[in-house]
């Protein structure tokens, strides 16, 4: 697992400038997640994008993701 870090919304006035910042414990890593709808409404399995140039078998050792998903690296994730 490459850390937990809880789903949230975060709300802000049409006041603020700039964009709202999350904070996270310095041990985690970001990952990018594309997720879509197509063109008749039938949602397309998420795209999970991590940094590295390998895959680890750690990272999935303890989770259940369904095998459509689909995961890659990159170098900055």
């Amino acid at each position: 697992m490459m850390g937990v870090i809880m789903a949230r919304m975060v709300i802000t006035g049409l006041e603020r400038q700039g964009r709202p910042k999350s904070v996270q414990p310095g041990n985690r890593e970001w990952i990018t997640v594309i997720q879509a709808i197509n063109a008749e409404g039938q949602s397309i399995a998420p795209f999970i994008i991590g940094a590295g140039q390998y895959h680890l078998a750690d990272w999935y050792r303890e989770c259940d993701l369904p095998g459509d998903w689909v995961i890659a690296t990159s170098q900055n994730g």
